[in-house]
């Protein structure tokens, strides 16, 4: 879709446009862009969430103390919240230092077309037709 590329796009050109006025606050631009995202995920979380029989949609007290005491999911959550979106946000931040909106928008819109490539070769996935016109 156009959507994805159109948003970063935008995105980016603020953000070059952020880090031309303060250039050396790579890490307070990025944890901006974590509080939005956080903001608008939880938005978003309370909602979707809707009763549900005779209970809700959200965990209760018990369920996330279980969690937080699971080993697994603790790394998970490092995993996601850590090295996938805040180290991946800030070494975007950065990379507007050197590059223009236009050529990180670029770079980002051929995403699914590495993804592709990678699960072809990787996982072996068959990509058919409609992975190509998609």
């Amino acid at each position: 879709s156009l959507v994805q590329p159109l948003t970063f796009g935008l995105g980016f050109w603020r953000m070059e446009a952020a880090m031309e006025k303060y250039p050396t606050e790579a890490g307070k631009l990025a944890a901006s862009q974590l509080l939005m995202v956080f903001i608008i995920s939880f938005s978003y979380l309370m909602y979707s969430s809707s009763p549900v029989g005779d209970g809700s949609m959200l965990p209760s007290a018990s369920d996330i103390s279980a969690w937080l005491h699971d080993p697994s999911i603790l790394g998970m959550l490092f995993w996601t919240g850590i090295v996938t979106t805040a180290f991946t946000i800030y070494m975007e931040t950065l990379a507007l230092k050197t590059l223009s909106a236009a050529e990180t928008t670029l770079i980002f819109s051929t995403e699914p077309i590495f993804g592709a490539a990678f699960a072809a070769t990787v996982a072996h996935e068959s990509l058919g037709m409609d992975s190509l016109i998609g």
